[in-house]
């Protein structure tokens, strides 16, 4: 059973079936209450699965993906196989439940006719690293792809947008705002961070490219060892940097496992000091310093200590 809140009602309630499916349930109801309404609304919905612990998905989703029967990628390394394969028995499953619960979520919209004047996106905050590069496979944080790279799907009703396309230019975080704020054609506050990118999503453009920014100030939990980092993804590159210098470099179309790190290698200098300054910009454009963790810690009077290994 899962906790949730209800408004301003203070005490703790408890979805009775599993939360996909019940979440879905409450914003269903919700929905009939706006399809009428005169003023436009905004519907955020937080489907917690997928999402470690896997092992919490419905059995009978699970039995739909046997673990032994799982392809690993290549970057799995032999030790991690048989953890990797249980994680994502379970991980599948919880996909495949959140895939029917979102149905049922589409077909409302469509039953009400909100279906041709709402603009829909789908996205999630994290992947996860699934024994990738040695990594365990519930872990996140991290640069790789496994961990960064989310899906970013989005429906905007009109008569003149393609129907179906692919971009394969970055979108991060902060841009989601602005994007949406432009497509809703709502002025866009100078002080908010991030790209409006709607005219990317009317006109799509498979050859188009940018750098987004991906960062991590203070590693938490499982993952505070690692060091912090700053990175941007591009449609081909990935480059990061630690407070170290320079820690990776991977063209992701010649090498979609990032297998090869072509950091500091001879033929890839001029394509590495160009990510380099792409970097630098980004971080200039937010203010970023990148200073140690402890610094990051102190301004922001974050107690870090009961979360050390």
């Amino acid at each position: 059973k899962m906790p949730y809140y209800d408004h301003n009602d203070s005490n703790i309630k408890y979805w009775k079936t599993y939360s996909p499916f019940a979440i879905v349930e409450d914003v269903n109801k919700y929905l009939v209450s706006q399809a009428n309404a005169e003023k436009p609304f905004l519907a955020m919905i937080s489907i917690a699965t997928p999402h470690f612990p896997h092992d919490s998905a419905p059995e009978t989703y699970k039995a739909m993906y046997p673990a032994n029967t799982l392809t690993l990628n290549p970057n799995v390394p032999k030790q991690l196989e048989k953890r990797t394969r249980k994680e994502l028995q379970g991980y599948y499953a919880h996909a495949t439940a959140t895939d029917e619960a979102l149905g049922a979520l589409f077909k409302q919209i469509e039953h009400l006719n909100l279906l041709e004047n709402t603009i829909i996106v789908f996205s999630a905050d994290h992947g996860e690293m699934m024994g990738a590069h040695g990594v365990r496979p519930w872990v996140k944080q991290m640069a790789w792809d496994e961990s960064i790279r989310v899906p970013f799907l989005i429906r905007y009703p009109g008569t003149n947008v393609q129907k179906e396309a692919v971009v394969n230019a970055p979108i991060t975080t902060p841009d989601i705002l602005p994007t949406l704020l432009g497509l809703s054609g709502i002025k866009i506050p100078t002080t908010i961070e991030g790209e409006n990118l709607s005219n990317l999503v009317k006109k799509p453009n498979a050859e188009h490219d940018r750098a987004a920014l991906v960062m991590n100030v203070a590693p938490f939990a499982s993952n505070f060892k690692d060091e912090p980092y700053r990175a941007i993804r591009t449609k081909q590159y990935t480059y990061a940097r630690t407070i170290k210098g320079p820690s990776m470099l991977f063209d992701n179309l010649a090498d979609p496992y990032q297998m090869n790190n072509l950091l500091n290698k001879s033929n890839s200098k001029d394509i590495q000091a160009q990510l380099d300054k792409k970097l630098n910009d980004k971080l200039t454009s937010i203010g970023d310093e990148f200073k140690s963790r402890d610094y990051y810690l102190k301004k922001y009077n974050y107690t870090f200590a009961e979360n050390k290994p």
